[in-house]
């Protein structure tokens, strides 16, 4: 131990290291990324630019960042459950707004990413839980009309896990049943709870 002017202890550690190993590396926080591995079914509709949003990273405001690239190959991955799934690691560079927060964030720090693949604010939305498929493959809502429940073809853009952007067959404003179960036919009496 060597006993520094100020009397605190330094600790130093001596071993051996081939020639040219580096002996330490020296980061920039503020160029951290996030390296997010998604199935390879998903990576595929992910492209370079793409707005991504994080959260419950710790903070209390989301910070944003955009797709810097995708890695070209995919790896194998099983989960906790066993269920074998190909994965692709897709890197993320924060917005210069919230690069400061990042800077909090770790080797191995967990957060949630969502990757905004399509976004449009004039687009009316459906709930997914009120689609279904028809006995031709299309997909249909039920609206209530006068106390009956009415089917209704329905075209279907992008869907997330909560809604589908509809294309065509609906109007803002209408009514759409959620979850609306086998038994339930086109002009059923219905009551709105």
């Amino acid at each position: 131990m060597a006993t520094k002017s100020s009397d605190q202890k330094v600790l130093c550690v001596a071993r051996v290291i081939a020639e040219g190993t580096p002996p330490m590396s020296i980061g920039d926080a503020r160029s951290i990324e996030v390296v997010v591995d998604l199935f390879s079914r998903e990576a595929v509709r992910v492209k370079p630019g793409d707005r991504v949003t994080i959260t419950q990273w710790g903070g209390e405001a989301p910070l944003t960042g955009r797709v810097e690239r995708i890695e070209p190959f995919v790896r194998l991955k099983v989960s906790a459950l066993g269920i074998e799934g190909q994965r692709v690691n897709v890197i993320i560079g924060f917005d210069a707004a919230t690069a400061e927060q990042a800077d909090r964030l770790g080797h191995g720090y967990q957060i949630d990413a969502t990757v905004v693949l399509c976004q449009r604010p004039d687009t009316i939305r459906v709930p997914i839980g009120a689609l279904f498929r028809s006995g031709d493959g299309g997909w249909r809502v039920f609206l209530v009309e006068g106390g009956h429940a009415r089917e209704r073809a329905v075209k279907i853009g992008h869907v997330n896990d909560e809604y589908g952007e509809v294309l065509g067959g609906l109007d803002h404003g209408l009514q759409v049943i959620l979850n609306p179960g086998n038994a339930l036919e086109d002009g059923t009496r219905i009551e709105v709870r």
